[in-house]
Order: C-alpha cells, then sequence, then structure tokens
C-alpha cells in the first residue's frame, strides 16, 4: 500500500510540475501569429517572427536574431524564467530592440493560456499569439524540397550567413 500511495504521490507532484493548471508546454515549439500592445497591432521587424520552445525544463526564445534560455517553471497561469542567458550575435538596431522587448517581457512573468494548438502570453498590456510549430511548419520531405543555408556552424559557434548571400541545395532519389 506505501508503494502505491508514493507512486500516486509522484505522478501528482509530476502532473502539478509539469501541467500549470491544464497547460502543458514540454516538448513543444511556438511561433507567432500576432502581437498586440494596448490593443494596437504590434508589428515585428519584416522577416522575423518569435519562436518559444519548451524542452527538459529550459525555455528557448527567439525574436529575429539572437537566443534566449533559461529554465522555466509554471505557477498557475505563470510562466517563471529564471538563469537566462543569450547569445550575442551582431544584430541590426531593429532586431536587436526586438529581442531586449521579448526577452524583457519573458521575464516579467507572464500568464500564459493554451488552447489546443494556440499559446497566449500575456503581460500587462501586451498579448503575443503563437501557435505551435508542428502546425505553422509542418515537416517537408527532405527528398526534392529545395533547402537554403540560414546559418553557419563551426565547432560550438554558430554564425548567420554573410548579408546578400544566397545558398540552396536540394536532395535527390539515390
Amino acid at each position: 500500500m506505501t508503494r502505491i500511495a508514493t507512486a500516486l504521490l509522484t505522478l501528482i507532484l509530476a502532473a502539478c510540475a509539469t501541467e500549470g493548471g491544464g497547460t502543458a508546454l514540454e516538448g513543444t515549439t511556438f511561433l507567432s501569429t500576432g502581437v498586440t500592445e494596448d490593443g494596437q497591432d504590434r508589428p515585428l521587424v519584416d522577416g522575423t517572427r518569435i519562436r518559444i520552445g519548451f524542452n527538459d525544463g529550459q525555455l528557448s526564445a527567439n525574436a529575429g536574431c539572437n537566443i534566449f534560455g533559461g529554465s522555466y517553471r509554471l505557477e498557475g497561469d505563470r510562466l517563471i524564467v529564471e538563469g537566462g542567458s543569450m547569445t550575442e550575435m551582431g544584430c541590426d538596431e531593429e532586431r536587436s530592440a526586438q529581442d531586449e522587448w521579448l526577452f524583457g517581457l519573458l521575464g516579467s512573468q507572464p500568464t500564459l493560456s493554451r488552447d489546443g494548438d494556440e499559446l497566449v502570453l500575456t503581460a500587462d498590456d501586451t498579448v503575443i499569439t503563437l501557435v505551435d510549430e508542428e502546425v505553422a511548419e509542418p515537416d517537408v520531405p527532405l527528398v526534392g524540397t529545395t533547402w537554403a543555408v540560414e546559418s553557419l556552424i563551426t565547432g560550438d559557434a554558430v554564425s548567420s550567413v554573410p548579408a546578400g548571400a544566397v545558398s540552396t541545395f536540394e536532395f535527390s532519389e539515390g
């Protein structure tokens, strides 16, 4: 009987720690579909989109240039992000400001709600609506798709593709 009680308590605590009132996030990534401030659209920098991922108790976020990361937990409907760090890519002023805005919002303990594939983050009068990445950008086949190089990886370093450079490739059958 003691083992059953212990197992049940463990399951309940695990559900409370990861569900946050029914909002399962672990193993998901979301992409923005809209942002408002004071009820008005807040356009993002052209060609950018907010990406927020939740994996192994870690949150990662990107608003167009740098990547922010830290541990996360849910307290009721509040998202608590701690121990944050950020890459330091050389970004243009607009994208740097957008990164700082997003990272500040995530540090403000925003509320969140999830309804199916949609996630909504709210901080004061700012609302970010996101959709599950698997819905927003379904997987495409490896063969027959034209792929574009977006970053270069050397050892532990990741670099942006030089401005104006375009490189694509395509895999073909055997």
